[in-house]
């Protein structure tokens, strides 16, 4: 039987405490429904500031630190990829509590931060030729200029939550910034639709048309949230269908027996 030694299981306390961020980070953004665009780059954030804590961790054993090298050239390398899509910069501008403020937190290059910036103001005409919201388009004074300017909000409100009650404000960056902060962040919850729709097609249900699984996924799914769906009226309809009796016509069929004797 195999043992491990005193240092192996010291490499294994110093992993665990090392991953058990990343368990942490895992299991946020695997959360349904949870996990949105704006939790993306903090949470990056946090694995690296723990890898580098590792790195820099003389305590910790030499092949610890060389997994943390290795991790955090991996994190690195899907870090720079957020840089193809202006949604995520935009999700953490339009952020009341982060702004640029966070970006100089975390000691970014000035030259990224001004990308940033002039990544949202490319964008803050967005929704403006609809006026759903009674938005003064004719405004003098730049919002988003306006926006930045103005110090972060320190109070742990939900970003979404702080942009919808000012809806009826006439803020010209309250749809803008609806739209990108409930952007989620993963695919999670479309995965798990696809696996109830594949559930709905069992070798039984095989021959069920396009719409019956489709209301069928729907329904499934509907029927997880409360109070969505009136559950009391569905089992009383399908009682009511089982009381029904079905009634068969049989039709008198005559047979001449001596007729097929001869």
């Amino acid at each position: 039987m195999y043992k491990l030694s005193t240092i192996e299981w010291m490499i294994l306390t110093q992993l665990e405490n090392l991953l058990q961020g990343f368990l942490e980070a895992m299991q946020i953004v695997s959360q349904a429904g949870t996990p949105l665009l704006h939790h993306v780059i903090p949470l990056i954030d946090l694995c690296m500031t723990l890898l580098e804590d590792a790195i820099a961790d003389s305590s910790n054993h030499q092949s610890v630190h060389v997994a943390a090298v290795c991790g955090l050239r991996v994190l690195n390398k899907y870090y720079s990829k957020t840089d193809d899509s202006v949604m995520y910069r935009i999700a953490m501008v339009l952020h009341p509590r982060y702004k640029l403020e966070y970006f100089c937190c975390q000691r970014w290059e000035a030259s990224w931060i001004e990308t940033a910036e002039e990544i949202a103001k490319k964008r803050k005409h967005y929704h403006e030729d609809i006026d759903s919201f009674g938005l003064n388009v004719d405004a003098d004074v730049d919002a988003l200029t306006a926006y930045l300017e103005a110090l972060i909000v320190e109070v742990h409100l939900d970003p979404i939550q702080y942009w919808s009650l000012q809806l009826s404000g006439g803020n010209p960056l309250v749809q803008m910034a609806l739209d990108f902060l409930s952007a989620p962040a993963a695919s999670t919850d479309v995965e798990r639709a696809f696996s109830c729709g594949g559930l709905t097609v069992s070798k039984r249900r095989h021959a069920l048309s396009d719409q019956s699984v489709h209301c069928g996924t729907v329904f499934g799914l509907w029927a997880g949230v409360p109070g969505l769906i009136q559950e009391n009226n569905i089992v009383s309809s399908m009682k009511e269908r089982n009381k029904r009796t079905k009634v068969t016509k049989v039709p008198n069929v005559y047979i001449d027996l001596e007729s097929d004797i001869e």
